[in-house]
């Protein structure tokens, strides 16, 4: 039996079955891709994984790269200055309270016991950056002896009521944070009036460590939903003029970019389906079987999708952006066959015949073509880029 014969048949006769199959298949697809989706949008996951500089790039995007990192700022006219002043503190005070809030940097990090101890678990590797002479004279001040002398020297300081013997024995007992971060201190000089703020006093600036996972699109997105959320709050307790709250940073940008994306996918997605259904009525007067078409190529990039994440455990953008040339090239693929099949009908032939024939006249060369596309895209593996 011929395998035009064959699927008319099927197609014809066991259509129950055939339905039944189908709403099976995408029930199991539909689990799988809702269960274990993983879009992955990193454009340094899209290089080849195997050479050494992009491995290198990508370590030090993930652990010194501020990607969790927002940067708020308020503005406020030049008459509310000194209101500024005092929302400040209670702006930053709101953003620690935030469910998607780790940390708040609003001033100078000598002023929160977090950043002292962050000041404190740098100082020992900032140790070794001192030129070589600095580098000996610090470590000398671990002699037994000038530690000895040093604390009695803290001691006799605080017995006389003094608080800077007090704060330099807690913040830093053996006189080694110091010399470790004068160098760090000298590059990066912190206005002690006014941190973080513009020379006009107008704008105030808080960095804001999010405790989100991953910088997925997904993610970003969630975060700043909370974030636009916490905005149209956050001038609560403000008492001046018009207060602006900015908001800046990766999440934000990844978060903006992608659901740009998205729109401009759906827009180009629905544009390209009316398009396609206006020529498609044009030439065959039918709508049933350009809904058929597209059932099917949904279908397949559904089953498709499912088995890559199987595979794979992720998917790249830039493997989904590949849906659309495929689904394009199953649309041409697909008028063709209703094309040899209306021909197969005008010339007298029935349905069941019409399928085997139009299956049997371009189903070979529709197969040899799917065929040489997959072997085209197939030779993008050998660029090692996981988007191929």
């Amino acid at each position: 039996m011929r395998i035009g014969d064959l699927v008319a048949r099927i197609v014809t006769q066991r259509r129950a079955y055939v339905w039944l199959g189908v709403v099976a298949g995408a029930i199991v697809c539909l689990i799988i891709f809702v269960s274990r989706i993983s879009l992955d949008s990193e454009v340094l996951n899209m290089l080849p994984s195997k050479l050494r500089s992009v491995e290198g790039l990508k370590i030090y995007d993930r652990a010194f790269e501020q990607t969790r990192q927002l940067t708020f700022a308020l503005h406020c006219q030049p008459d509310d200055v000194d209101k500024l002043e005092e929302f400040a503190p209670i702006f930053a005070d709101h953003l620690r309270k935030q469910p998607w809030c780790e940390r708040v940097l609003a001033g100078s990090p000598m002023q929160t016991p977090d950043g002292i101890r962050d000041l404190q678990s740098i100082a020992v590797p900032l140790l070794l950056n001192l030129e070589p002479p600095a580098f000996e004279e610090t470590i000398s001040v671990l002699q037994p002896e000038k530690l000895r002398e040093r604390l009695h020297r803290f001691r006799e300081q605080i017995e006389a009521g003094s608080p800077r013997a007090q704060f330099q024995l807690e913040f830093d007992p053996l006189g080694l944070i110091g010399p470790a971060l004068k160098p760090f201190a000298e590059s990066n000089q912190i206005e002690e009036e006014q941190p973080l703020a513009s020379s006009d006093r107008t704008m105030r600036v808080f960095l804001v460590v999010t405790n989100q996972p991953s910088i997925s699109p997904f993610e970003c997105q969630r975060v700043m939903r909370q974030v636009d959320a916490f905005c149209t709050h956050a001038r609560d307790g403000w008492e001046g003029g018009p207060l602006d709250v900015l908001v800046t940073g990766r999440s934000a940008y990844v978060a903006e970019i992608s659901l740009s994306m998205r729109h401009d996918i759906i827009a180009t997605v629905i544009g390209s389906v009316v398009l396609v259904g206006i020529i498609f009525f044009a030439g065959f007067g039918r709508w049933m079987p350009l809904l058929g078409m597209g059932f099917s190529l949904l279908l397949s990039c559904l089953v498709a999708l499912a088995l890559g994440l199987l595979i794979f455990g992720r998917l790249n953008m830039v493997t989904v952006g590949f849906c659309a040339i495929l689904v394009g090239l199953g649309v041409d693929f697909a008028i063709l066959i209703f094309g040899r099949y209306q021909q197969a009908r005008t010339d007298g032939e029935p349905h069941p015949q019409a399928i085997s024939t139009a299956i049997q006249k371009l189903g070979r060369a529709v197969f040899f073509g799917a065929l040489t596309t997959a072997a085209g895209f197939l030779a993008l593996i050998l660029s090692g880029s996981i988007g191929f």
